[in-house]
């Protein structure tokens, strides 16, 4: 496996990688004392599972659109000619909230990695790539956004080495996002 680095008018290659996974568990979000005793995250399983895709709620082809992505890097794990994974870093962008207009910030936007794939290393490697190029560009953090309902990248996250620095149980007015609390992330470079 090779990751490269693509150009963004070759984003639909990387829009063949899913990105859904099975939601089995989440975090339940606890605060102890009103918060001021700390929060809890403790995973529960669900009864029922359920599939969550989040190319649904953005197509990386619109990327192009609705941002200026010239301070972006877009990678992909390459099986032979056969694209296994991808990650996006969002850098020095304006109108990428989560940047917050810092230039010592970068936003790991978008990483995903085939369900055949999974497990393998794959999403190690584009992380790290893409914690390398952040450094590079002077970054001091790199900033990752998920939710309580994706356990497995929130345990990918903490595994390489970040941590949980914000939790919003408020953060999503969309009726069907409103029972998920954003938790973002931070790999100190």
């Amino acid at each position: 496996m090779r990751i490269v680095t693509i150009k963004p008018g070759e984003l639909e290659r990387y829009r063949e990688i899913p990105i859904s996974y099975t939601v089995s568990s989440v975090f339940e979000v606890i605060p102890a004392d009103r918060g001021l005793g700390g929060i809890i995250l403790l995973e529960k399983v669900l009864e029922e599972a359920y599939v969550k895709d989040y190319d649904e709620m953005g197509d990386p082809s619109n990327w192009l659109e609705d941002f200026h992505v010239s301070n972006w890097l877009f990678l992909l794990a390459m099986d032979g000619n056969t694209p296994v994974g991808g990650a996006t870093v969002a850098y020095d962008t304006p109108g990428v909230n989560m940047l917050a207009g810092r230039t010592d910030m970068a936003v790991l936007w978008d990483i995903r990695v085939h369900p055949e794939h999974r497990g393998r290393g794959v999403g190690t490697r584009l992380f790290r790539r893409a914690a390398s190029w952040a450094s590079a560009k002077g970054c001091i953090w790199l900033k990752i956004e998920t939710q309580n309902i994706n356990v497995p990248a929130c345990k990918f996250y903490a595994g390489m080495g970040c941590i949980l620095g914000e939790i919003n149980a408020h953060a999503y007015k969309d009726h069907e996002l409103v029972h998920e609390t954003m938790l973002v992330w931070y790999l100190g470079l």
